[in-house]
């Protein structure tokens, strides 16, 4: 999952990838990876502590984000706008993986309507973050 995003989060940092080609590769790692099942069978067992390699992962990945951005930009900005794109696209990626079939059949939506949605949304919440900032 990890070396997943990292990839996918430098595809999109070097210009050779969209929104929704990071959307997909999340999607993809929480849904046909098994991460998002495993991750709230950790959580649902009580057994949250086991998820800190991941969260170092995460933590590493906005630290190198920060420091690879233009000082003008302001710190307190890209934070906001990378942990902004890290909440929405991993939570819309979890929840997909652990009710998104049965949800879609219930709304008859295709496969990949919430990845749609999501990489639609991206970089609006993106930008809403960057004028609230």
């Amino acid at each position: 999952l990890t070396a997943t995003i990292e990839s996918a989060v430098m595809r999109l940092r070097a210009g050779k990838g969209e929104f929704r080609d990071f959307v997909d590769i999340v999607f993809d790692a929480f849904d046909r990876g098994g991460a998002g099942r495993l991750a709230a069978w950790i959580v649902l067992s009580g057994e949250a502590t086991r998820l800190a390699p991941v969260g170092e992962v995460v933590r590493d990945y906005i630290d190198s984000v920060e420091r690879t951005t233009d000082p003008a930009t302001g710190a307190q900005d890209v934070h906001e706008r990378v942990t902004s794109a890290t909440l929405f696209v991993t939570m819309a990626a979890l929840g997909d993986a652990i009710i998104g079939n049965p949800l879609r059949r219930m709304v008859g939506r295709e496969r990949d309507a919430v990845r749609k949605i999501i990489g639609r949304l991206l970089p609006v919440v993106l930008e809403r973050e960057a004028s609230n900032g």
